[in-house]
């Protein structure tokens, strides 16, 4: 799961009722109020866009606009109205700041909740009404992208992502995220862009190192990806992680390079016995017989009743041209 937000504290209240009773009460407001002691937000718009049609650029009738499309969510669009309030006055201001803060911590702390309960489908519509309150505010970005991706959106999680990164450039946790988003959806020239660019600028970051080195596999850079991975490595040694990566490249036939991983994991992890058969094969098909021996020498001292084993040995005796030892294991077998 991605980092979250801590929840954050309403502010305290403004002086005075929601209701914007002031010390002299247009009309206009008078109405407003009215309507809206009985909830009866349809009505109230009605009257305010009689209200605008004659007076487009009544800072009055913009802020309680902004006002009712904010107590019905729609705050992509009360956001227009705040602002042109706005640009006629600042009248308003305190209050346009107030009911955005308020609506914004609201719905960002019912949107973490949300996630902490993994209700992702609702982190998604809660956090993107807090987003389209503020949307340079960066904190909403992570969490809304980890849960639409989550719900399978993965298009619309790298668009937040996106996003988040127009604002700042070399946010850690909406780079991270963007570059697992493109490996996992298979854009790997994408993910080796982002992971590139925020490798440089957190160069100890393993995992940026990771991505760059995969992507690069799956993209056939081999070069670069060894690269990126023998980076990551000076960072995190993980064993496991060099046996992978050996496997990857065992699998797609680059024996060579898989060779020198496994030989570094075998320094490591001496026993492993998928290793040394995987170096056994690896030195059967490079002619390396000496080394073929020693590897199948090994196998046997951990399974010396391993007729199958033992028969791999016999053929590394041979084929290196150690006649003794592979008539003595010859007879042991009882292939005389």
């Amino acid at each position: 799961m991605a980092d979250i937000t801590e929840k954050l504290l309403l502010p305290k209240l403004l002086i005075g009722s929601l209701l914007f009773i002031l010390a002299c009460e247009s009309a206009v407001m008078r109405e407003f109020n009215t309507h809206m002691a009985g909830s009866d937000f349809r009505s109230a718009e009605q009257m305010l866009e009689r209200e605008l049609s004659q007076n487009p650029n009544s800072a009055e009738a913009n802020f309680l606009m902004g006002n009712v499309l904010s107590r019905e969510k729609q705050y992509t669009e009360a956001n227009t109205y705040f602002e042109r309030s706005l640009n006629s006055s600042s009248m308003y201001r305190e209050h346009i700041d107030y009911l955005k803060e308020r609506n914004y911590r609201l719905e960002l702390n019912a949107g973490i909740d949300a996630w902490e309960r993994e209700r992702f489908q609702q982190t998604v519509q809660l956090l993107t009404y807090a987003n389209q309150i503020y949307p340079e505010r960066i904190e909403v970005y992570p969490t809304l992208g980890s849960a639409l991706t989550e719900t399978g959106q993965h298009e619309d999680a790298q668009h937040m992502y996106l996003q988040c990164l127009n604002f700042e450039p070399e946010n850690f946790q909406c780079g991270l995220n963007l570059a697992k988003s493109y490996y996992s959806t298979s854009m790997y020239d994408e993910a080796i862009r982002i992971a590139q660019e925020f490798s440089e600028y957190y160069s100890t970051n393993a995992t940026f190192l990771k991505i760059l080195a995969y992507s690069n596999f799956e993209t056939g850079h081999l070069d670069q990806a060894q690269d990126a991975f023998d980076r990551k490595l000076n960072l995190q040694v993980n064993n496991e992680a060099i046996k992978q990566f050996a496997i990857e490249l065992n699998n797609i036939g680059e024996i060579y390079r898989a060779e020198q991983y496994f030989r570094r994991y075998l320094e490591r992890m001496p026993r492993d016995k998928d290793v040394l058969s995987a170096l056994s094969y690896i030195y059967l098909e490079t002619g390396n017989f000496r080394l073929m021996v020693q590897a199948n020498e090994r196998l046997v001292a951990m399974e010396p009743a391993n007729r199958q084993l033992k028969e791999n040995l016999m053929l590394a005796y041979e084929l290196h041209g150690d006649i003794d030892n592979y008539r003595a294991i010859k007879s042991d077998l009882g292939l005389d």
